[in-house]
């Protein structure tokens, strides 16, 4: 008998059972193995595509996790499960000869049990052995099923995360322009109306973010359906609408402060992005100012300088972020979300 075998066995049955059961039923991120995985596969597209947002290859990021997730996940389990085997020569026996089966070999029956499908070439010997494959057997079809059922919410929450995309996308190809489509000649009102369904998508996406990690790399390299740069648009338009726009203007500030305390929520939700090391520009306040035919407030002077040495960290977070999405600032700057079927007056 092999002691080291049975503890490396057993040392790596604990530790992928513990990864598997923290990544897919407790709901606040993924477990040490997943989580390396995760950023392993992502940094290696990094490198491949040179972090370029706008490269297509980085759409296919999220799928390349899940699949190395859940491959990692089974091979795992399957030598884990082999190295216990391993532990006595005469675990596993060929059902003909009657030797005793090999590292091979036993590796070899090991995946056919944890498939299920089972063969008669090889067999477990002693009652231990025995009961040792049936819990191996119902274990991989336990895995399996839960490692699809695990998918389904993933890629239905990329769907939120897309469609949440279009709805800050249709409000306005850039901050700016985000505030110029939502003034009436009067106030902000419409736009203000629009917040409180953001907040409460954003606040969901938030929760699903922080419950599957993985939506993070769920990269799109087209503008209008990057959730990365929309969001970071819709905060800079709050902090336009907060600080710049006068008081007076601005009807329902508690669908504004909402919207605002939704993004903060996601972003306190976000892993391993690195704060940008130098604050992002202002927005185009001259343009603004033209096209509302309204003059701005806090444009200069030392109320300027005390407000956004206040919003520094936050809005270094926001370029950092972008940056790590494989996007500049400028691209805060989409493409008017506008279709060919669309009726244009």
């Amino acid at each position: 008998m092999n002691t080291i075998f049975l503890i490396i066995g057993i040392g790596l049955l604990i530790a992928v059972t513990f990864d598997f059961m923290q990544t897919v039923f407790i709901p606040k991120g993924a477990g040490f193995i997943t989580e390396s995985i995760t950023i392993s596969v992502a940094t290696l597209y990094k490198v491949l595509t040179g972090n370029n947002g706008a490269n297509k290859f980085l759409d296919y990021k999220g799928l390349a996790i899940i699949i190395t997730m859940i491959a990692t996940w089974l091979i795992l389990i399957w030598f884990s499960v082999t190295f216990i085997y391993a532990f006595d020569a005469s675990s596993v026996i060929d059902s003909q000869t009657k030797e005793n089966a090999t590292f091979i070999e036993k590796l070899y029956f090991t995946g056919y049990t944890l498939s299920t499908l089972g063969l008669g070439e090889y067999q477990p010997q002693g009652n231990f052995w025995m009961v040792l494959t049936s819990i191996v057997s119902v274990s991989g079809f336990t895995i399996v099923t839960i490692s699809i059922t695990y998918i389904v919410p993933v890629i239905n929450n990329i769907i939120e995360k897309l469609t949440l995309s279009l709805q800050i996308a249709s409000l306005g190809e850039s901050p700016e322009n985000m505030l110029i489509n939502g003034y009436d000649g009067q106030n902000f009102e419409g736009l203000s109306d629009q917040f409180s369904t953001l907040a409460s998508n954003i606040f969901r996406y938030a929760k699903n973010h922080a419950a599957y990690p993985i939506l993070h790399h769920v990269h799109s390299s087209d503008k209008d359906e990057n959730t990365i740069l929309k969001l970071v648009s819709l905060d800079e338009a709050c902090t336009l609408l907060m600080y710049h726009i006068p008081e007076e203007k601005c009807l329902q500030k508690i669908n504004l402060q909402q919207v605002r305390r939704a993004i903060t929520f996601y972003l306190e939700s976000l892993r391993n992005v690195e704060i940008s090391k130098t604050s992002p520009p202002h927005a185009d306040f001259d343009k603004i100012e033209e096209a509302l035919g309204i003059r701005l407030e806090n444009r200069d002077g030392e109320k300027h300088q005390e407000i956004y040495q206040k919003l520094s960290a936050r809005r270094s977070l926001l370029k950092g972020l972008v940056e790590d999405d494989g996007f500049s600032w400028k691209d805060l700057k989409g493409n008017k979300f506008q279709r060919n079927s669309e009726i244009q007056v």
